[in-house]
């Protein structure tokens, strides 16, 4: 059962939002997210993010130094769109289980 069948996660937001497992796959991904780059779930789930995005794989790189954080980044649609993004994340560890957050909002840099 995914994250958003748990309602862990919401689906109809503003915010696209990343789930990656421990070595960095996608293994969830909400509505909102694909709206923002034209991707649709099948082809991103099992996607590593160096694929995806590049810049949040270096902030992920290092998962001890990383709890949750911030920084600006730029999204890469699927047709070559590109905007400027914020990225907040985070990283969790269960007793069995790791996994990153990121929450990726549209910025309004002029």
């Amino acid at each position: 059962m995914t994250f958003l069948e748990r309602g862990l996660l919401q689906d109809e937001t503003a915010t696209g939002i990343l789930v990656l497992d421990s070595h960095g796959t996608l293994i969830e991904v909400n509505a909102q997210y694909m709206l923002m780059t034209g991707f649709e779930r099948e082809e991103l789930i099992g996607k590593n993010i160096k694929e995806i995005d590049p810049c949040s794989a270096k902030h992920i790189a290092s998962k001890e130094n990383m709890l949750f954080g911030h920084y600006n980044s730029t999204l890469h649609g699927k047709y070559a769109k590109q905007s400027p993004v914020e990225i907040s994340y985070f990283y969790q560890k269960t007793e069995n289980l790791s996994h990153f957050f990121l929450f990726i909002k549209e910025s309004n840099a002029e």
